[in-house]
């Protein structure tokens, strides 16, 4: 496959009792062309704009929503994580309680 790169997301979510929780989401190999520009040290938001003819698609579908035919949006994709954070937060008060 050669040197492929990816697109994936994550987040972390730390509580104000220091308490961190870390997920990782959804990953797709990023099309050849714009992999080429990335490793050439350009940023993804201005070489999506320059490949989808638009502007400002990382503030839209982002890059997610334009390589799976917005089956995915960016918004999408960072409920998912902010879902698997807040369900961890939750499952550990839950655990401390004794409610399982």
């Amino acid at each position: 496959m050669g040197q492929a790169l990816f697109l994936c997301n994550w987040g972390a979510m730390a509580t104000r009792d220091g308490e961190v929780f870390v997920a990782a989401g959804a990953r797709i190999p990023v099309p050849g062309i714009v992999a080429g520009k990335l490793l050439d040290g350009e940023e993804l938001g201005p070489v999506m704009d320059a490949f989808t003819k638009q502007e400002n698609i990382s503030k839209k579908e982002g890059a997610i929503g334009v390589f799976t035919n917005e089956r995915i949006t960016r918004g999408e994709m960072f409920l998912h994580i902010m879902r698997m954070l807040a369900g961890q937060h939750e499952y550990k008060r839950k655990m401390k309680k004794g409610d399982f």
